[in-house]
């Protein structure tokens, strides 16, 4: 009898033991990932989204983490095809060099939950398929971006971005435009790689807004630098000021300089406009005199006429602070 006391008495003691290192263990979760949650809102905040534009000027983004069915998607697409390509390139006049300004709203992503199943299972199929003429029918506007998606796979020869885990999901409206917003790890200069996702005119559907997803530019970076186009070529960029002034720029007190990185931070180049100009009074006031903190901007650019050299060149236009661009931003 006592023996049977005393195993039942070590039984209870056991099982309390064990709950509450249990329960315990569940609240070291819980308290690790709010603080990744208030990690991701804290990077948001300061160094904005590379499709967003800069999230200062009161905007906090509410970013829900996620689920982890979208953590393991496979790998990236990897193309044998390396026919050339030649894109026709639709001739325009700049009108303006600097652009509108960047209206963010935060959306609530609770009241969303069927248009964040039906974004994911996207995402899923995109990740899925392997070759880019698949691909082109889970892209929002496909008839526009085809062109631009054979120009990247075949004529750039480059792959999509590679991925680590999902770090946050978001909802919002830019400049009217509803998106669901995922952001990843990543090895970009942001320390992120962001998808957005955009309605399909008239349908409950969703479509990956490919050209902000990959960092599209109208010239691989090898590309740019091997052609030194001297009419204004579209890129995607990470910029902050520099202070590299040389070849035909060498007068500082004439030049302003914009530090540009790759959308994967394995290139660089130096542009640059003239202090004085609406141009760079904007960058001043958008990059700030010694920050260091990167943005991401879609941009127009050329080399000036016999260029002394691969890595100076002409800032022409800030078409946005985003890579994710409006109809207007387009030109449609």
């Amino acid at each position: 009898m006592v023996i049977t006391l005393t195993m039942a008495a070590c039984m209870i003691f056991g099982l309390a033991v064990g709950w509450q290192w249990y329960f315990k263990k569940v609240k070291v979760r819980e308290r690790f990932q709010e603080i990744e949650k208030r990690s991701a809102e804290s990077r948001a905040a300061q160094d904005g989204f590379a499709n967003l534009g800069s999230t200062g000027a009161g905007l906090s983004p509410t970013l829900e983490q996620p689920s982890d069915n979208l953590e393991d998607l496979p790998g990236k697409l990897n193309l044998s095809q390396t026919q050339p390509f030649s894109p026709q390139e639709t001739p325009f006049h700049i009108t303006r060099t600097v652009p509108r300004a960047t209206q963010v709203e935060v959306l609530p992503l609770e009241s969303a939950a069927a248009d964040l199943a039906r974004a994911e299972e996207l995402l899923d199929r995109y990740f899925r398929t392997e070759e880019w003429e698949d691909r082109v029918a889970l892209v929002w506007n496909p008839t526009r971006v085809r062109p631009l998606m054979e120009n990247y796979y075949v004529s750039q020869m480059a792959s999509d971005p590679v991925r680590g885990a999902l770090v946050a999901r978001g909802r919002f409206r830019v400049n009217g435009m509803e998106i669901l917003h995922f952001s990843f790890s990543s090895t970009r200069p942001l320390g992120s790689m962001e998808i957005a996702c955009r309605r399909m005119p008239g349908s409950d559907a969703w479509g990956l807004d490919w050209e902000s997803y990959v960092g599209y530019g109208e010239r691989s970076w090898a590309q740019l630098k091997s052609e030194r186009p001297t009419e204004p070529i579209l890129m995607r960029v990470f910029v902050r000021l520099g202070d590299y002034y040389n070849y035909e720029f060498a007068d500082d007190q004439k030049y302003l300089c914009v530090r540009m990185l790759s959308e994967d931070g394995q290139d660089l180049v130096h542009a640059y406009t003239e202090r004085g100009m609406e141009l760079a009074t904007f960058l001043i006031g958008e990059l700030g005199v010694g920050n260091s903190a990167m943005k991401g901007f879609t941009v127009r650019v050329a080399y000036p006429p016999n260029a002394q050299s691969d890595s100076c060149l002409w800032l022409r236009e800030i078409v946005s602070t985003r890579w994710l661009l409006d109809a207007e931003e387009m030109g449609d």
